[in-house]
């Protein structure tokens, strides 16, 4: 073996690891294991001392980069916590390691919870030190290991035959190119932070001691989004009882000790990977894990989790664990299969929809669960104003904050007034109970709604609101000051939208429609008397200023959690013997902190008619304080010191001038029948036009077509002309 080791070669050895500068008496044995690796001890006498150290040795076909990088990480982090065998010779391509196993670490070919834990944790480690480093060295310029050290940026050749006899089998020959090509930029997406990855984490690959984890044969080279490493342990080293049980305990754990191992090298790791990305990263690398899954091992599982993810990208096995955790509250039952199906009759300017129906056996029953599913708009128009308005975020902050926090307050008043929500992916879709099937459904979006409905929705509001006031006096009582939600969560009620920047989409749609409410009132000619015209003329720009002021947080008046795009589109009702019985509130993407007017006279303008308006809106008015009192008193508050009358009505006042324009510039589509509008969205230029340009021609074409949306239009230039009227009466 002197061809491999010499004594002077264990000498260098030994003083590596003692971080000594003299021994003496160095006697060494090489024992050959299996493959290329052997064990080596070496004796020696330091201090006059004798001594003995064990080793373990690999001769490789060349020394991988890793030890040179891991060696950096310990040079230039100064509390770095080794995961991997430290190396302390190098000859030629033999390498001297550490011996693990003299330490009590040892394979294991099957993980209980404890070491999956301890392997998420030291994936943590290395991934931080990974990301503190590039971090550290970045200062001055940009640092990254894959440009320094020639890392690799893909696991696996996606041409291969193997890969596309796989993909073959799983899906339709005239889709395998395309599923192809999709793995291959899942692979090199650069959307997500990269870390120096493992890339090969099968279990003899990690070594184990009590709760404790070395990573080992690093080969690769590999960086990747970090995630690659999670998932690889998971698929590799987990059956499917297993994922189904602890999938989404182990990626929050993980990405809880990323957190904190980051942390301690003074990093923030939500400034680099958020928690958001970090889960939308997940989405990305799992079909890639699965294939590779497959590859290491094909049987019934992988082959039929390959073809689940290749054919529905939309929503995963894993999703569908986390759904029946969240509806049922327990992993214990037996998943048998899902099916997504897209819902092309439904339409939605900001969103796109689908139903999942998933399959189990609970308590020896087969069970249904049956969920909708609302997706981000993906192109045009849509996707152009709701990344803007950064509306996706809106609605799951509301159900993933606020929600959670008032039913752990036990406010379970708000389960009574929307959906509940069972998953979401950050940017993308959220996963709502199916509403339709306990027989909640819209009505009729161009018919006014009758007083019953009237009644039973403002009530719905007033719980709605009642429970963010609710929350917030929880919340006071708790820190010993007045508590309020914009203190807390400001950036999410911070309105772009209404800023008159011509280069932010949905801002520009705002501008356009409060145009057209000018257009609108060219049209009716019939309602144009001297005093109409007079008034309007005189306090429209002051209309137009109001619209946008009252829109914000109000400081002159107590704000609620409003859901702030009332129209029959958005509540569902159920009817008993076609009478309203229930209804809840659906899409809060513009959800705001206003005053509870905003929602009521949305009520008002937005879903009736004038004779409805004129005769009804003082008993709403009346309905909805009741409600909010009896709510407020079911939770031990008096409605007259949490909203005092007289602010409540004094705030419809306020609310007025923005709610009589808001419903002209709505009215102008919302009145449209869904084939129109079907057929509108689908013209891009035609709606592009509409939306961001002029609405004359259009508005003046659906006047001609339609008696109603005429009508209804109308109606909304008389409310108007009434403010402008009022506004001179009280001048």
């Amino acid at each position: 073996m002197d061809e491999l080791l010499s004594a002077n070669d264990c000498e260098l050895v030994v003083k590596n690891t003692l971080n000594v500068e003299q021994v003496e008496n160095v006697e060494f044995s090489l024992k050959p294991l299996l493959g290329h690796n052997f064990h080596l001890k070496i004796d020696f006498s330091h201090d006059d001392e004798p001594q003995s150290l064990a080793f373990f040795a690999k001769l490789m076909p060349e020394v991988p980069k890793i030890h040179t990088i891991v060696d950096n990480f310990a040079q230039v982090l100064s509390n770095y916590d080794w995961v991997t065998p430290r190396v302390y010779h190098v000859k030629s391509n033999f390498v001297v390691f550490e011996s693990l196993r003299s330490q009590g670490f040892r394979v294991c070919d099957l993980f209980a919870f404890d070491q999956f834990l301890a392997a998420l944790t030291t994936l943590a480690r290395f991934h931080a030190a990974s990301l503190a480093f590039e971090e550290t060295k970045s200062r001055g310029c940009k640092f990254r290991l894959d440009k320094e050290y020639a890392l690799l940026h893909l696991n696996f050749n996606l041409r291969k035959p193997e890969v596309v006899d796989l993909v073959s089998a799983a899906l339709s020959e005239n889709r395998v190119a395309e599923a192809i090509e999709d793995l291959e930029k899942r692979q090199f997406r650069t959307k997500f932070r990269k870390t120096l990855c493992h890339g090969s984490l099968i279990y003899k690959n990690l070594m184990f001691k009590e709760k404790e984890c070395k990573l080992i044969n690093i080969k690769s080279n590999f960086y990747a989004p970090p995630v690659y490493d999670v998932l690889q342990l998971i698929f590799f080293n987990a059956n499917r009882e297993v994922r189904q049980k602890y999938w989404d305990t182990f990626l929050q754990y993980y990405y809880n000790s990323l957190k904190e191992e980051t942390r301690r090298y003074g990093v923030d790791i939500a400034k680099i990977l958020t928690e958001d990305d970090f889960y939308l990263s997940v989405h990305y690398v799992l079909p890639l894990i699965k294939l590779e899954a497959t590859i290491l091992d094909q049987n019934d599982t992988t082959t039929q989790e390959l073809e689940e993810i290749l054919n529905c990208q939309l929503l995963s096995r894993e999703n569908c664990y986390v759904i029946v955790k969240n509806k049922l509250g327990t992993t214990n039952y037996d998943f048998l299969r899902y099916q997504v199906t897209p819902l092309s009759d439904v339409s939605g300017f900001l969103g796109e929809y689908h139903k999942a129906e998933i399959k189990i056996l609970h308590l020896s029953q087969e069970n249904t669960i049956d969920t909708f599913i609302k997706s981000s708009p993906k192109s045009g128009i849509p996707m152009e104003i709701a990344r803007d308005t950064d509306s996706f975020r809106r609605e799951v902050f509301l159900y993933e904050t606020l929600v959670r926090q008032m039913q752990k307050y036990g406010i379970n008043t708000i389960n009574e007034c929307l959906p509940a929500c069972y998953f979401h992916r950050p940017k993308e879709f959220m996963v709502f109970e199916d509403m339709s099937l306990i027989n909640y459904h819209n009505v009729d979006a161009l018919k006014p709604l009758e007083f019953p409905l009237l009644v039973l929705l403002t009530q719905t509001l007033a719980k709605f609101h009642a429970c963010s006031l609710i929350l917030e006096e929880k919340m006071s009582m708790e820190v010993g000051k007045p508590y309020r939600l914009m203190d807390v969560y400001g950036s999410y009620f911070t309105e772009p939208l209404f800023f008159e920047n011509e280069e932010h989409k949905g801002s520009r749609a705002f501008m356009v429609g409060i145009k057209s409410v000018l257009t609108a009132v060219e049209l009716f000619t019939e309602i144009q008397t001297d005093e109409n015209q007079r008034n309007f003329r005189n306090f429209w720009p002051k209309l137009k200023e109001l619209f946008y002021t009252v829109i914000r947080p109000s400081d002159r008046f107590r704000n609620v959690l409003c859901q702030c795009d009332l129209r029959t589109s958005n509540i569902m009702v159920r009817f008993q013997d076609h009478k309203p019985e229930n209804c809840v509130l659906v899409d809060f993407q513009i959800v705001r902190y206003s005053p509870p007017a905003y929602d009521l006279l949305s009520v008002l303008h937005l879903m009736t008619d004038r004779s409805t308006r004129l005769k009804h809106e003082d008993d709403l008015i009346q309905i909805y304080y009741e409600e909010l009192g009896k709510v407020l008193g079911s939770y031990g508050y008096s409605v007259d010191e949490v909203y005092p009358y007289e602010d409540y009505i004094e705030g419809i006042k306020y609310m007025k001038p923005q709610m009589v324009l808001q419903a002209a510039i709505d009215c102008v589509l919302t009145m449209c029948t869904p084939e129109e509008i079907s057929e509108f969205l689908s013209d891009e230029e035609k709606c592009r036009y509409v939306y961001f340009e002029d609405r004359t021609e259009f508005m003046t074409a659906m006047c001609q077509k339609s008696g109603l949306y005429r009508n209804r239009l109308k109606e909304c230039i008389l409310d108007i002309y009434d403010y402008c009227n009022s506004m001179y009466t009280d001048s």
